[in-house]
C-alpha cells in the first residue's frame, strides 16, 4: 500500500485526501495497468466504515482496492483488497477474513511485516491483502461490500466499502479491457471447401473430401475445450507458482483433505494459502478432479 505524505512549501501547496463513504467516486482511480492478460485498476486510498466487535481497539484503517479485469477469457489473479489497519497492540494479530456473511476463512496475505509505535500507550500496525472474487466485486458495486477482519469468530471488526467506490473502478477496469480487447488484431480463421477427385477421363466421380484451405499463415485452429470451474482454475493456478517441495507437500494436504466439509486455513507461504483456499472452495467432485490433475 502506498503511504500518502502530505506537505507544503512557499507558494506552493500540496493536498493529499483520502477517500470516505461521503465522497465523491467520480475520481476514484489512481492507477491503470495492463498486464499480459488482464487490466490492474488500483483505486485511491480509502477510509472504510468501521464497526469493531470490541470496544476501542481499532485507532485507524485505509485500503486500496486492486480490480483485475481479465483482457481474454482465460484465467488471471484475483482482485484484492490491500489494507493497512492500525490497532491497540495487543498479543495476538489478525489473521484471516470473511467477505460478506460468508464463513470461509480467508487467510490475511501480509505484504510487509508489521510494524509498532510506542509512547503511552502501544500500537500496532498490519499490511495486508485480502482476495476476492469476481462475484464478491460484481456484486460490490450494486451493495456496499461487509467484511470482517478477525483474529477469531469472536474477536473482528466489520468494516464495510461503499458500493459507488467500487463500481467507479470496475466499470474503468472493464470499459480499458474492452477497449483493448476490440483494438487487436483480428486473427483469420481456416475455411473446408469439398474437393471432387475422379480416378480418370470417363470415371465416376469419387465421393467429395472435405480439404482444409488456410486463409492466411495466422490461421487458428479451433479445439474443443474442457470448461473448469473457478476453484479449479485458481488451484491449478496457485499450484504452479510453488516449488517443488512445496507441490509434494500441498497434494499430499489435498488427498487427506479431499472430504472435509470446512478446512481450517492454511499456513505457510501466500501460494500456499491461496491454494487452500480455493480448495477450500471446491465441491467434492472439483477436488477430485483437482487431484486427479495434481497427481498427473
Amino acid at each position: 500500500m502506498k503511504r500518502i505524505i502530505c506537505a507544503s512549501f512557499p507558494l506552493l501547496l500540496v493536498g493529499c485526501t483520502t477517500l470516505d463513504a461521503n465522497s465523491d467516486f467520480s475520481d476514484a482511480i489512481d492507477s491503470i495497468e495492463e498486464k499480459q492478460n488482464y487490466t490492474l485498476v488500483v483505486g485511491k486510498s480509502l477510509t472504510p466504515i468501521a464497526n469493531p466487535q470490541r470496544g476501542g481497539q481499532l485507532v485507524k484503517s485505509s485500503l486500496e482496492l486492486n480490480y483485475v479485469a481479465p483482457l481474454k477469457d482465460i484465467v488471471a489473479p484475483d482482485s484484492f483488497i490491500s489494507m493497512e489497519m492500525t490497532y491497540f497492540k495487543t498479543y495476538d494479530e489478525y489473521k484471516f477474513a470473511t467477505v460478506d456473511g460468508d464463513s470461509t476463512k480467508i487467510p490475511l496475505v501480509n505484504y510487509a511485516a508489521p510494524s509498532e509505535t510506542c509512547s503511552d500507550i502501544c500500537t500496532q500496525t498490519q499490511y495486508f491483502n485480502i482476495p476476492l472474487s469476481n462475484q464478491d466485486v460484481e456484486q460490490a458495486t450494486l451493495e456496499d461490500l461487509s467484511f470482517d477482519v478477525a483474529v477469531s469468530d469472536n474477536d473482528k471488526i466489520n468494516f464495510v466499502i461503499p458500493a459507488g467506490y467500487i463500481e467507479a473502478i470496475v466499470e474503468r477496469g472493464n470499459a480499458y479491457s474492452q477497449a483493448s480487447i476490440s483494438s487487436s488484431p483480428m486473427v483469420a480463421t481456416s475455411t473446408t471447401t469439398p474437393m471432387t477427385i475422379t480416378a480418370g477421363a470417363g470415371a465416376a466421380s469419387v465421393a467429395a473430401v472435405p480439404v482444409v484451405v488456410a486463409a492466411t499463415d495466422t490461421t487458428v485452429v479451433s479445439e474443443t475445450v474442457v470448461e473448469e470451474s473457478k476453484p479449479q482454475e485458481m488451484t491449478q493456478y496457485w499450484f504452479e507458482q510453488l516449488n517443488d517441495t512445496q507441490k509434494e507437500s500441498m497434494t499430499q494436504w489435498a488427498v487427506e483433505n479431499r472430504k472435509t466439509a470446512s478446512i481450517n486455513a492454511v499456513s505457510g507461504s501466500q501460494e500456499e494459502q491461496m491454494f487452500g483456499y480455493w480448495f477450500n472452495k471446491a465441491n467434492e467432485q472439483e477436488r477430485k478432479n483437482i487431484i486427479i490433475r495434481l497427481l498427473d
